[in-house]
């Protein structure tokens, strides 16, 4: 008896707490005081869209080719949704390592979760992941704002023009399509 009555004292309202300081999971943005929809995407092949190319100096050099998302005035009662495909030519399939994660600020960071296969047939290599972030616990009521990135890294030539001709040679597709509300 005492078991149930410390269960609906304790547990009960900090359910009621937790649940509603969460995001909202109405899919109606006028109910949760948000704006237009917005779908960013990134649909390119090789070098094409590409925001960065930095090369870390060093006995063995690392090239990181970067895409970049960002965006502000989000609203924070919807998550924002990501979906990635990243393809690699089987030839440089081990070449690079995958990365991508969403910068909210400096102390959190999470990471979009990038799951490899390789096409049996092509022996191409596919990193894909899709992923919601929420910024309500960084941004409270709003509104909210992202950054995010994909970085492939690989090992370096040392001269950009060589690096970007590789990612042309190795990277046959990089899809990122970014959903989410403005605020009002």
């Amino acid at each position: 008896m005492l078991k149930k009555i410390y269960i609906l004292f304790v547990f009960l309202p900090l359910f009621f707490v937790l649940n509603s300081s969460s995001c909202s999971d109405d899919s109606n943005p006028v109910e949760t005081n948000c704006g237009e929809k917005k779908n960013d995407l990134i649909n390119s092949s090789g070098a094409t869209g590409m925001h960065q190319l930095s090369v870390t100096p060093g006995q063995d050099p690392v090239a990181t080719a970067t895409w970049r998302i960002e965006h502000g005035s989000v609203c924070t009662y919807e998550h924002v949704s990501f979906s990635i495909e990243v393809e690699i030519n089987a030839a440089y399939a081990d070449t690079f390592a995958v990365e991508s994660f969403v910068l909210l600020n400096p102390l959190y960071i999470p990471q979009i979760q990038l799951s490899k296969s390789v096409n049996y047939e092509t022996g191409n290599a596919f990193y894909r992941g899709n992923q919601d972030v929420g910024l309500k616990q960084v941004f409270g009521e709003g509104p909210g704002e992202f950054t995010f990135f994909l970085e492939l890294s690989f090992p370096s030539t040392g001269d950009t023009n060589q690096d970007t001709e590789f990612i042309n040679q190795a990277v046959k597709k990089v899809y990122i399509l970014c959903s989410f509300y403005y605020a009002k």
